[in-house]
């Protein structure tokens, strides 16, 4: 593959589950960035059958990382994204950040916390990044049941694919609102080192 087609996107259905009254799946899409660098987006999809499930995974794209991969390497920036420049040890980097991605059951309205992106962002700016870009993901969901002793709460932060411990205990610990039923968060941004002079 020639360097001028790239970034390259693809996407993957994995994970398929029939089940008695609904179907689910895990859509991958991964871009390549390079000869050895891959941005890996995963997306869950559910519904009554398997197209269902492949179009609600695929909105599911659309609502969370489609619109920073467009700004960050497609140029086209829209009202979705918001573009910062952020100095990290004495360079500029351009972040394209997306907005958070909600999803709910039905009924439930989620305020999430004004500390969650701060300390993204911080922890960020303390890092040591090298190369040209690095992209972070993160997500917390919560299912609370009317008993909340069977609470179940998942908190992952990810960092060029890997998993970034620090910054997962940061927003774990953050204070989540406890609500009945299933409510999941998730933010998507993308870094590029800026050359000197540009």
């Amino acid at each position: 593959m020639a360097n001028d087609c790239l970034p390259a996107l693809s996407a993957t259905v994995v994970n398929e589950n029939q089940l008695t009254n609904s179907y689910s799946l895990q859509l991958d899409i991964e871009v390549a960035l390079g000869t050895s660098d891959v941005m890996i987006e995963s997306f869950g999809g559910f519904g009554d059958n398997r197209d269902e499930a492949v179009a609600d995974a695929v909105a599911n794209f659309a609502a969370n990382s489609l619109h920073p991969l467009l700004a960050a390497f497609y140029g086209q920036v829209d009202d979705q994204v918001t573009v910062e420049m952020w100095e990290i040890e004495a360079v500029m980097w351009r972040v394209i950040i997306g907005g958070y991605g909600i999803r709910t059951s039905e009924g439930i309205k989620v305020d999430v916390p004004e500390q969650a992106f701060q300390a993204i962002e911080g922890l960020i700016k303390g890092l040591t990044l090298e190369g040209t870009i690095h992209w972070v993901r993160t997500y917390y969901s919560q299912l609370n049941p009317k008993d909340v002793t069977l609470k179940e709460v998942t908190c992952e932060v990810l960092l060029d694919n890997e998993i970034w411990e620090e910054a997962q205990e940061q927003l774990a610990g953050l204070d989540w609102p406890q609500l009945e039923g299933f409510y999941s968060v998730r933010n998507f941004l993308i870094l590029q080192r800026q050359e000197v002079g540009r």
